[in-house]
């Protein structure tokens, strides 16, 4: 993404967050004495601001910087608890997300992780729940795209629906209850028609139906990335990244 000319590479990794933050910190203790005298030097007065108003302001910085940090560093706990034995794999999803879906590394893994949490407890196999955790975050973000509404929304939404609250999904056009979900499972072979549909069947024929009744949405995110609305999610996404490297020590 290019800022004023300048690129910016946020990076998710946390030891390349040490190895930028040690540099930064060499450089603040060269200038900041230069720093102090240019903050002594501005005539705040005619500005139109006092100087503890700008020291309010670069202190409200630093602490969106820490907050960021912080929670970063908790989704990253999480993640790597879930996907303990997938580690290297789920975080190359991650980074994908991150490069083309509009998402700061803390949204990516916290909606990753909070699938996977979501699927494997039902009974499905870790593996194959990671892949479905990726393709269900790629949805959300077309679905945002497409909708006009955040990723964030339509994460909740397709969990609910996932979990048999099916009135969720209505509002992107797509129509599920229990008898369209035993009519697929029953054609899938998964479902014999006696009795309940397991969750972990339900779940992933509700997916299913999902990506068919959302065609016209998906790919919507990267065949309007240039539109003002996603630039501005990539602009909050790489902002909050850049935070999180600036507050992480």
């Amino acid at each position: 993404m290019r800022l004023g000319g300048i690129y910016v590479d946020v990076r998710a990794d946390t030891d390349q967050y040490k190895r930028d933050l040690a540099k930064a910190k060499t450089l603040t203790e060269k200038n900041v004495v230069y720093l102090q005298n240019k903050f002594d030097s501005i005539n705040f007065k005619a500005l139109g601001v006092t100087a503890l108003a700008f020291s309010a302001t670069v202190a409200y910085g630093m602490k969106q910087a820490i907050t960021a940090a912080s929670n970063l560093e908790e989704t990253v706990g999480k993640f790597n608890v879930v996907f303990a034995t997938q580690k290297k794999e789920a975080e190359a999803m991650a980074k994908v997300l991150v490069n083309s879906y509009a998402m700061s590394t803390r949204e990516a893994k916290q909606y990753m992780s909070s699938v996977q949490d979501l699927l494997v407890p039902m009974g499905m196999a870790a593996d194959k729940a990671l892949k479905m955790s990726n393709e269900v975050v790629k949805l959300s973000a077309d679905l945002a795209s497409f909708n006009n509404t955040t990723t964030a929304q339509v994460m909740m939404d397709i969990q609910s629906a996932l979990v048999g609250n099916f009135e969720t999904m209505k509002k992107y056009g797509v129509v599920l209850n229990e008898t369209v979900i035993k009519q697929e499972a029953y054609r899938q072979g998964l479902w014999n028609g006696k009795g309940m549909v397991d969750a972990n069947t339900k779940a992933q024929i509700a997916y299913t139906l999902m990506l068919k009744g959302s065609a016209a949405a998906i790919g919507d995110q990267q065949r309007t990335m240039g539109s003002y609305a996603n630039q501005m999610k990539q602009l909050t996404a790489s902002t909050e990244d850049l935070k999180a490297m600036m507050g992480n020590e």
